[in-house]
């Protein structure tokens, strides 16, 4: 396994554009990597680069398409080829979004927001159940950006990830740009919203820079991460300094070295910050 001089677990998240680098070039910095699973569900090829790099680094699986929200629940086929590629690979964790993104055989290919609803709880918490029996372990579910909100929410965002951790046990993926994201475009204090969500079932989180486009805040992970997105990981590095940290760019890259810059700020984040018990006076 590569070794950091760092304590804490950063790693690095690869889309396509990165797959033809990482054959003749490694990341220095991340002590572990993400794949997306969407991207392997279907090539063989692609599954043994994953388990090559896992000789050397742990993976793990992040998805876009299992549609935890969809009332007609998930679709087998999707999920059978997913528990396929998990059980091959042999991933730390297992990943996708608190979202929707289709109906029946139609794919959207977007994280499409949900209401914030009992009846949306109860949908995710029964779909949760289903996958997680299919796949034989747990899966960790993420926040999403959204740039419309419902009128029937009966909640705010907080509060709905944190009942459904509460009523699932399932473990929290915090993207701090997506919150930050939305608390931009729908007004609310982002800091309220790290205050909510509770700290033990944080799993995972995630970070990457949003792009600014006509007034909004937009999820394209193509920008440098901004000092505001770092400020927040600061507000709760005492509380998660223990837990996985993913840095997530989909910009083109030459090589893995700016990238690398960004995996050892957040490693230097947490490595020093001391207090490893939660201090809500803080937030």
């Amino acid at each position: 396994m590569q070794e950091s001089f760092f304590s804490h677990k950063v790693g690095l998240s690869l889309h396509p554009q990165h797959y033809s680098l990482i054959q003749n070039e490694k990341p220095q910095a991340a002590t572990w990597l993400e794949f997306l699973s969407d991207d392997f569900l279907d090539s063989r090829n692609r599954t043994l680069q994953i388990a090559r790099l896992r000789r050397d680094l742990p993976v793990s699986l992040h998805g876009q398409s299992l549609n935890i929200g969809c009332p007609e629940g998930v679709r087998l086929d999707y999920l059978q080829k997913l528990k396929n590629l998990v059980d091959e690979v042999e991933p730390f964790a297992v990943s996708d979004s608190i979202c929707w993104t289709g109906m029946a055989s139609q794919n959207f290919h977007d994280s499409l927001p949900l209401p914030f609803t009992e009846e949306s709880l109860g949908v995710l918490a029964q779909n949760i159940d289903f996958v997680q029996n299919f796949l034989r372990r747990p899966i960790i579910l993420t926040n999403v950006a959204s740039y419309l909100r419902f009128s029937e929410n009966a909640m705010t965002e907080w509060e709905f990830i944190a009942e459904l951790s509460r009523r699932t046990s399932c473990g929290i993926l915090l993207d701090l740009t997506a919150l930050y994201i939305n608390a931009i475009n729908h007004q609310f204090d982002a800091l309220r919203f790290l205050k909510s969500i509770p700290v033990e079932h944080i799993s995972q989180l995630r970070l990457s820079g949003p792009t600014i486009h006509e007034g909004y805040l937009l999820d394209e992970r193509k920008e440098p991460i901004p000092e505001v997105i770092w400020s927040l990981l600061k507000v709760i590095a005492s509380q998660v300094s223990h837990i996985p940290l993913v840095i997530d760019h989909k910009s083109e890259a030459s090589n893995f070295k700016a990238l690398d810059i960004e995996v050892l700020k957040a490693a230097f984040i947490l490595e020093n910050s001391y207090d490893t018990q939660r201090n809500t006076t803080t937030l």
